[in-house]
């Protein structure tokens, strides 16, 4: 009977295991596969209202209701290598981009390490850094990283410890991550299907306007 029970322990150990497991990323990110499946919150569709009615003019059948949970992913916190707001090495032209939380006591950084204006005209890089700042403290943190194969293009904060992020990829396919900076997971949601079109929604947010 004992050796029994004992069987029936690790069975479960291993069930629980698997509820809940890593895997490395390239990214030097990690997944975190959860059992449980996280909506995205409601009031998504109106604190992203320019997101959302830029992608409903290209496609009228666009709607958050499309955006499945697909993983988690730990955000690895490292130093960011851009200048904060509180350094003199701060650019200027970055102001009117950065995005802030409610209390203004940080921010929100995924414009400097990606873009730059060089005799007047906009050009991009190939990665992008998306970077936590914290005025207070007056550290610059990296909590998101992209190739050239993604973008992030808006962020928004639903409160002091949540921010989220969307973007989208080279095979027309938006996402949303949504960042708990308390538990330092992204929850990643990825639109259900590639759309019809390119997005450049980055010339809508910088106003640049189109050759």
């Amino acid at each position: 009977m004992q050796k029994f029970l004992y069987l029936l322990s690790c069975i479960a150990l291993i069930s629980c295991k698997k509820e809940n497991k890593t895997e490395p990323l390239l990214n030097n990110e990690t997944v975190i596969v959860e059992s449980n499946k996280t909506a995205l919150p409601n009031e998504l569709s109106s604190k992203l209202e320019n997101w959302k009615k830029y992608y409903i003019v290209n496609d009228s059948t666009f709607s958050f209701e499309n955006f499945q949970f697909r993983d988690s992913l730990k955000i690895n916190r490292i130093e960011g290598s851009v200048p904060g707001i509180f350094d003199e090495k701060f650019d200027t032209v970055y102001i009117d981009f950065l995005v802030f939380s409610e209390n203004k006591d940080k921010y929100i950084d995924f414009d400097s390490y990606w873009w730059f204006v060089y005799d007047g005209d906009v050009s991009f890089e190939a990665d992008q850094e998306v970077n936590l700042v914290s005025i207070n403290e007056k550290t610059v943190e990296r909590i998101g990283f992209s190739g050239p194969s993604e973008w992030i293009e808006d962020a928004i904060w639903l409160n002091e410890e949540t921010v989220v992020l969307v973007g989208n990829s080279h095979e027309n396919t938006p996402f949303i991550r949504l960042a708990d900076l308390n538990k330092n997971i992204y929850y990643y949601y990825l639109y259900k299907k590639p759309l019809s079109f390119k997005s450049d929604y980055f010339k809508e947010r910088l106003k640049i306007k189109k050759n």
